[in-house]
């Protein structure tokens, strides 16, 4: 049996693709699959990924969003341990198996990635932010504790609330890649804003902050 199951959602990320695919690669862990679940796109994700190895890639029904994405690869994963990585994301050395590490000897049911600073990913010529997450949220957890995200929460939808205590933070490398695009990076940041006015007990600021948060990043990149 498969040890761990990498699913990546996507739509529309011929931008991103690449990158997050060569760094699960040049990884040294070596018993993982890859299910790249395809939420309708309209550009070259699909030519991207065929290019590929070891990736496995399935389509569903357009506009269900990553949530849906994520939960049907899901059912398809032959791995004991599920690994959720988003497409403008890439991983940094020894991910895969520090993150699953306190799965395997069961001292937690799920891991998150976590950083006390924020810095700077520069590989294939990208610049890029270190990734936070708040409680609640994971990224690798064990199959038979997984019971699916929240499709109602969008950009939100990996944050739960049926493992509390359960969750390891692992300080680990996740860097998020900034698109190039201002329009690209706009529209994704009223996405996630929007999204988490789902959590009603978010300030009107935080909800501002998440709005604009993508486009200050594209700002900072050109910066550099």
């Amino acid at each position: 049996m498969t040890k761990v199951s990498i699913i990546i959602p996507t739509y529309n990320e011929e931008e991103y693709i690449a990158n997050c695919l060569i760094a699960i690669q040049n990884q040294d862990f070596e018993d993982y699959e890859v299910i790249v679940v395809d939420n309708g796109s309209t550009d070259k994700t699909k030519d991207v990924v065929s290019l590929f190895r070891k990736v496995r890639f399935v389509e569903q029904k357009a506009e269900r969003g990553a949530g849906a994405s994520k939960n049907y690869g899901a059912d398809i994963a032959n791995g004991q341990i599920l690994l959720f990585i988003d497409a403008d994301e890439v991983i940094g050395d020894g991910f895969i198996e520090q993150m699953i590490v306190p799965i395997m000897l069961r001292e937690y049911a799920a891991t998150i990635p976590y950083h006390l600073d924020n810095g700077d990913h520069t590989n294939h010529g990208e610049m890029g932010i270190r990734r936070n997450f708040t409680d609640g949220i994971f990224r690798a957890i064990d199959k038979y504790s997984f019971k699916g995200f929240d499709t109602k929460r969008g950009y939100a939808d990996d944050k739960v609330d049926y493992l509390d205590g359960q969750i390891k933070k692992i300080e680990v490398p996740l860097y998020h890649i900034v698109s190039k695009s201002i329009t690209k990076s706009f529209i994704k940041g009223k996405w996630v804003g929007s999204s988490f006015q789902y959590n009603e007990t978010d300030s009107f600021l935080a909800k501002l902050l998440y709005k604009i948060g993508y486009v200050v990043g594209f700002f900072k990149q050109k910066r550099k």
